[in-house]
Order: structure tokens, then sequence, then C-alpha cells
């Protein structure tokens, strides 16, 4: 079954995401002086990362330091008196320290920057899976306009609909990312926002594509939507098929819906106080339902 496209990669141009640094100060430190917050790094918040960190991948990198030296600097920010915050550079780290090497060259940045940075640096990735390139977009925009991630959504659609009210400057953002288009970001990739756990590591791991996963979303979390994604993954169902599935499933929701709210009006006290006529009409629908029902 033909998957479908991705979204496309975001492409950051370097000499522009990291102005601010023009002429920076480079100078070299021990590996052992720079610290690795927890957490800190973009990369495997949403994808694994046991491959990029893999011994013999990051030995494999070590030798090539040691063999051409550290071609990129670390980016680092001031910790303690001669300890240094990693900003950029993880697996260069990890790869020096396999490697034996005595030091590294680093740029010194203000802890301001280091979050926007990381994520800058991560999003230069090359094959960067779509799930962490939207996480990544959405967190620097909210690093730098200030709204919550469950604001992005609105404001981008806001955006969409009046582009000469862009308080913001969303539109002009994502076009200095290198992003697709604001409309593809508007409509397409908040749903990404909407997807559970197992949806992102299905869309993460090319398990299922992401406009399928996307039309799960339109689907309350729970066991038919767990149900509906195994199904997807376990006999290749296309786009189009799931669709269809949940908008049977919303279906049978709804009048699931109608029915608890029909059958809560039904109550003893309300059926007595109705007329004999009345209630004998009352006593043969419920006959005829309880035979339905039966059947």
């Amino acid at each position: 079954m033909s998957r479908g496209p991705r979204p496309s990669a975001v492409k950051f141009d370097a000499g522009l995401t990291v102005a601010g640094l023009s002429a920076p100060t480079v100078f070299n430190v021990s590996p052992d002086q720079i610290q690795v917050r927890p957490d800190f790094n973009p990369r495997g918040q949403h994808t694994p990362v046991a491959d990029a960190f893999s011994e013999p991948a990051l030995r494999a990198l070590g030798e090539s330091m040691r063999r051409d030296g550290v071609l990129t600097p670390l980016i680092v920010s001031q910790a303690a008196e001669g300890t240094y915050w990693l900003i950029a550079g993880e697996r260069r780290l990890r790869a020096a320290r396999l490697a034996g090497l005595t030091t590294l060259p680093v740029m010194l940045k203000t802890e301001q920057d280091a979050a926007r940075l990381a994520l800058v640096e991560n999003l230069q990735r090359q094959n960067l899976n779509p799930v962490d390139e939207t996480f990544g977009v959405f967190r620097l925009l909210s690093l730098e306009t200030g709204l919550a991630p469950n604001e992005l959504p609105a404001a981008l659609r806001a955006a969409l609909r009046e582009p000469g009210k862009d308080p913001h400057d969303l539109a002009a953002r994502l076009e200095s990312y290198g992003a697709t288009s604001l409309e593809a970001w508007a409509r397409h990739r908040p749903a990404f926002l909407k997807m559970t756990p197992g949806e992102l590591a299905a869309v993460r791991e090319g398990r299922l594509p992401w406009r399928t996963a996307a039309e799960l979303t339109r689907l309350p979390e729970g066991e038919d939507r767990t149900a509906l994604l195994r199904q997807a993954e376990t006999d290749d169902l296309s786009t189009a098929q799931v669709g269809r599935r949940v908008r049977e499933l919303q279906g049978s929701d709804a009048f699931a819906l109608r029915a608890r709210q029909l059958l809560s009006e039904i109550k003893p006290a309300r059926l007595t106080a109705l007329s004999p006529e009345r209630r004998e009409q009352a006593e043969r629908l419920l006959t005829e339902l309880a035979d339905l029902l039966r059947s």
C-alpha cells in the first residue's frame, strides 16, 4: 500500500538561525567539565535515541573526531565556575568521552538562548521524522511567541483566516524556519497534538502514515480508537478505509448517546402519570423494544 506523502521536512539556514553568534569565541574545555541536563535535549522526547546513541555509532564518531578533529564546536552555557551546561552536541560529547579525547571546542551562549538553540540544532537534522518536526517547531513557536502549545492551533487558524491580522507573525516565523506553509501548519499539523502515545509511536516508527493517524484523532480516546489503530496496522488499512471506519464509529457513538438520552427519560413515575390511553401506547412501544432487543 502506498503510504502517501509525509509533511515536508523543515529546513533551516544555519547562518540565520545562529544570528547573534557572529564572531563567536571558541575555546577548549575538558569533556568532564560539560554536564547534560536530564530531558533537555529535544532528541528523545518524541523519538527513541537508542540508535543515535548506540555505542558502535558513538565509537565510529569518536574515531572520526580523533582523526579529523572536532569540526563543529559544541554550544554550552555557564554552570558553576569551571563547568558548563550542554546546549547542543550531545552525540559529540558522548563520542569524545568514549574515544578518550581530553579537550573539546565549545562556544559559550547565555541561558536565555539555550532552549531555542537546542531546538534549532535538533530541527536541522536530516531525515527528521514528522513527529519530532512538528513538536520541535511548535515548541520553537511557543518559545518565540509566548503562546502555550495548546494555544497555537487556534492562533494558526486565525492567522490563516485573516492574513492581515497575525499579531504573533506566525506566517513569517514559519517561513524563516523553512516550513511548508501557514496553511499546512494550520490545517494539518495540529492533529499531531491530539495523537495518543501509541499513535505517535506508530507514525514515528513508520508503521502508520501520519495522515491515517490524523483520521484517528477524530475519535475520542478509548477502546474503539485503540482497536482501530491496531486494525489499521495489522490489516494495512488505507487512510480512506480508516476514515470510513471512523465515520461508522462516530455514527454508532451518536446513536448510543441518543439512546442513553431517551432511556434516561423513561421513568416509572412519568409512565404511571400518563393517561390510560397513553399508558397503553407506552406499554406497547416498550414491549416492541424488548422484543427487538431479544431478536
